[in-house]
């Protein structure tokens, strides 16, 4: 996961991040202790990125398609501001 201070109110998150917390991943608490008080920011390509990265893991078998529209709803509780 890559968590990046940009400002001492702003924090860049990944992919990576975002999807270790919507898919409950053992790091999740670690990640949102660490991003408590931040303005988390990304690019907009985050959107797709999600879906690619939870259509990799519907073909992997790793998650249902019910499972995935479940999380998916869960994104929709994230506060992110996006880059341009």
């Amino acid at each position: 996961s890559c968590i990046c201070k940009i400002m001492d109110t702003d924090l860049a998150v990944d992919t990576s991040t975002v999807i270790a917390v919507i898919a409950n991943e053992p790091e999740k608490p670690l990640l949102i202790t660490k991003t408590q008080g931040y303005e988390l920011i990304s690019p907009r390509s985050l959107v797709w990125e999600i879906g690619n990265a939870f259509s990799a893991m519907i073909k992997r078998g790793r998650i249902t398609l019910s499972k995935r529209r479940q999380r998916l709803k869960f994104t929709s509780k994230f506060r992110l501001s996006w880059l341009t």
